[in-house]
């Protein structure tokens, strides 16, 4: 219900991720501001302290803020949680022309459906199977646009997308394959036990 509730207050937006993956966050940040979007944008940024970020953040506040405010967070695990219950939706960008970008698994979409929020994301192959319960695009800010425009629609896709986690990525779901991956790794039998 929380999701982009009519108010004068940003529209919130958190992303949670290693330093190495900060560019394509700088980015969106600057495709909001160049958007115009008809509600100011608060990004919260939850990484690392010490590469910078908390830096660009005040800078590209102190130019933008009115549009797009940026706040550093340093990264735990509780302040990504902190950061997921507070938000209206979750982004992660990507830069394509990085080999690295299409190797990453889909965690950070699990946690973020998990948390019940909307997570905008750029495609990569890991992120195709959620494409029916999240905005897997390259156009992140047109994904904010259209979440915002429609409300019921995103909320439909969170609440499917909630489902979807929990048959397939729940801890027990995710232990258990690890758990049939060992086995067969070691010869060991499904049926003993240590």
């Amino acid at each position: 219900d929380r999701l982009l509730p009519w108010r004068a207050s940003p529209l919130r937006l958190a992303w949670f991720g290693h330093q190495s993956n900060l560019q394509p966050v700088y980015a969106l940040a600057q495709a909001i501001v160049n958007a115009r979007l008809r509600c100011p944008i608060e990004l919260l940024m939850v990484s690392r302290d010490g590469f910078g970020a908390r830096e660009f953040c005040e800078i590209f506040s102190h130019h933008h803020g009115r549009r797009c405010r940026v706040r550093f967070v340093e990264w735990s695990p509780d302040s990504t949680q902190r950061a997921l219950h507070e938000c209206d939706m979750a982004v992660l960008p990507a830069d394509a022309a990085l080999r690295k970008t299409r190797l990453k698994s889909a965690n950070r979409v699990v946690e973020i459906l998990r948390a019940g929020r909307l997570a905008l994301a750029w495609p990569i192959p890991s992120y195709a199977q959620f494409a029916c319960h999240a905005c897997i695009a390259e156009d992140i800010v047109g994904g904010i646009g259209w979440a915002m425009s429609h409300r019921a629609q995103a909320l439909k896709r969170i609440q499917v997308g909630q489902a979807y986690v929990e048959q397939k990525f729940s801890p027990d779901v995710v232990g258990a394959s690890w758990l049939d991956a060992l086995r067969q790794v070691t010869g060991t039998r499904a049926g003993a036990t240590n």
